[in-house]
Formats: C-alpha cells, structure tokens, sequence
C-alpha cells in the first residue's frame, strides 16, 4: 500500500485507489502483454509519481494516471521480485530477490547493481516457475529500505523468511551506506506551522526546526562536494512526494546564519 495525492493505492495483482469513500481500479501495474502471474510487492513514490515492484519479471513500473502503468527498468540483472523502494539523496534504489541486491535507478531505463548480499560461488538459481524448492529456499531477498540519521539501511531475509529454509546468516541483519551527504530529521514535524532552516555551514549539514538545531551531517571536506548548478532552484518539487500545503516567508541566504539569527526568525509567527 502507498499513499499518493490524497488518495490510498493498494496493488496485487491490480491496482486500487482509495478517496476515503469509493475504491477504484488503477490498472494492472504492468501492461497486459508483459504480465505472467504478475504480483505486487512494493511500491513507492519517485519525482511525485507513483511506482510499483513486481514480480516475476522484477521490474519497476511508474503510474500514468487511469489504468496506465508504464516500464522504467529491472531492478538488478537477475533480478525477479522488487520487494523495497525508496528514495535516498535524491537517488531512487531498489531491491530485489534472488541475491538481496540493491540498485540505484540513474535514468532511462537503467538501474545500477550496487550489492549482492546474498551471492553463493556457483549459484544460479532457475526463474520463476522453474525454480527448484531448495534454489527457492535459498533465494535471498532485500525485505526493506529506509533512510535514517543520513544513510540508507538496507534489511535483509530468506525467500520464505523461514530459518528452517535458511540459515541467518547475511540474511537476517542490517546494513547501511552513505552516498554523498546528507542531514535528515527522523520524526514526524507535528501539525502547526513550523519553521525550517536547511543550511550548509563548513563542514556540516544542519537542519533546524523552531529555532532548535534536530540534525546534522558527518563531517566533509566542501572541496569534494560541488554544487554548482545551472538547473533552477523548484522548492516543494523534489524526488519523492511533491509537497502539499503551504510556505510562507522562503528565505534564501548567501551565508550560515548564527544560532541567534535562526532564533529570532524562527519566532515570528507566520500569517
């Protein structure tokens, strides 16, 4: 299930949207001529659209609008089930069954093999539908994908999740990367007006919410880090959900802002 634009989708096969009231049919979340015993196993948003996993084929779908779904890449290159998607430093990655990879989307079609955490010498399991019971038991599979403090953790498991198909062993822990920088605030903002600060400041990311300091980067060297762009700035339309709601008062500085500064902006109430 996934919540996108005020409504709720659940997916498996078909897809279904939800306003509160009425339940109605979104399409298949692959095209027809594609499909063999399609399932649903994720889904996710991406540049404020709406995507699905699927199994068997493991390729990751975005939704059009109606009962249109369109293709945008196979997650890893034997990859037969999407189980996790999610949206780190601006970078959608992907997981998939039978090695618990992890891939990032970089456009067009292509998805880049970052992991294989479950990849036994010699091993290559059939496709689905051909696959023996033991070579089932012993697919791996990347349960899920979550940012926290910065990094992207990735959790692994067995095909069944069973210890009695397979050993915990690289299946049944967590692991985490950095890419870039990042600072992130992992708790829920509360209702209310708030007040934001995003701010680079030497050799850190800091974010502040009501005047108070809630999270900031690992150190860096800024000469590794470029950010130079010719793109123009969109505030509210990143990569994951748009936003929805309303800003009063956008500041932008050329320049750190000290902790009194933040403090008496923060104060003021906003109309």
């Amino acid at each position: 299930m996934r919540r996108h634009n005020g409504k709720l989708f659940v997916a498996y096969p078909g897809a279904y949207a939800f306003d509160g009231i009425d339940w109605t049919f979104a399409g298949e979340t692959l095209p027809p001529d594609q499909k063999w015993f399609l399932q649903t196993h994720t889904m996710g948003i991406f540049q404020g659209k709406l995507l699905a996993g699927t199994w068997p084929e493991g390729k990751v779908t975005v939704y059009q609008g109606g009962e249109t779904w369109n293709v945008m890449g196979h997650v890893g290159a034997d990859g037969t089930e999407v189980q996790s998607l999610t949206v780190y430093n601006g970078k959608l990655y992907g997981g998939s069954i039978p090695y618990a990879e992890v891939c990032r989307y970089d456009g067009e079609f292509e998805w880049t093999s970052l992991k294989r955490f479950h990849s036994p010498a010699g091993w290559k399991p059939g496709r689905p539908g051909k696959m023996s019971k033991e070579d089932v038991n012993n697919n791996g599979r990347v349960t899920s994908l979550t940012v926290f403090d910065g990094k992207l953790f990735a959790s692994t498991g067995s095909s069944t999740s069973s210890i009695l198909d397979a050993p915990a062993d690289v299946r049944g822990k967590v692991f985490s990367m950095e890419a870039g920088k990042v600072a992130s605030y992992d708790d829920d903002l509360g209702s209310g007006w708030k007040h934001l600060v995003a701010m680079r400041e030497g050799r850190q990311l800091k974010l502040f919410v009501d005047g108070k300091l809630v999270a900031r980067s690992s150190s860096f060297d800024p000469k590794e880090y470029d950010v130079s762009t010719n793109q123009p700035l969109r505030i509210g339309f990143g990569q994951t959900e748009y936003f929805a709601g309303k800003m009063a008062d956008v500041r932008i500085y050329n320049h750190a802002l000290g902790a009194g500064e933040i403090q008496k902006v923060a104060s003021q109430k906003a109309r």
